[in-house]
């Protein structure tokens, strides 16, 4: 059974436009949600790239708004903490809460960050997010240096 089919037969599918929601229900009684690969999108189209597009170009600018309040800040763990907080609690604000991403995982510690690194005070490290339900990861690698992000 296609997609347009499941959807034309089931009378508690919900559309949002021409999108279904893809969960559907393990009984009849059943609150409890699972998901269903057939009412998955079939294909992207050039709206769907040119908005993941615009997301990461502001989760980019959202992450130098942060990263420019710790320039000339001392490269350690406290410090590398601080700012992974700031960058967690923002993008759960804005994205996550939103659901205009699905996870994200920030890596800014002694792998990242070399001891080469820490003595000329640089703070490197990457945000890897995952927009949809796909497997696709996008990896935004930053650098803050004492003058400049």
């Amino acid at each position: 059974m296609n997609r347009r089919d499941f959807i034309k037969k089931s009378t508690w599918a919900v559309v949002f436009g021409a999108m279904a929601s893809n969960m559907l229900p393990l009984t009849s009684k059943a609150s409890i949600p699972i998901k269903n690969p057939d009412t998955y999108p079939v294909k992207m189209s050039a709206l769907d790239k040119i908005g993941k597009r615009r997301l990461i170009v502001c989760i980019k600018k959202d992450i130098e708004l942060i990263g420019s309040y710790f320039i000339g800040e001392l490269n350690d763990a406290h410090t590398r903490n601080h700012f992974n907080l700031t960058v967690q609690d923002t993008i759960n604000k804005k994205y996550i809460n939103n659901k205009l991403i699905r996870e994200f995982t920030i890596v800014n510690d002694e792998t990242t960050n070399l001891p080469e690194y820490i003595d000329k005070n640089m703070m490197c490290g990457k945000i890897y997010i995952q927009i949809d339900n796909t497997m696709e990861y996008v990896v935004i690698d930053f650098k803050i240096i004492p003058n400049t992000i």
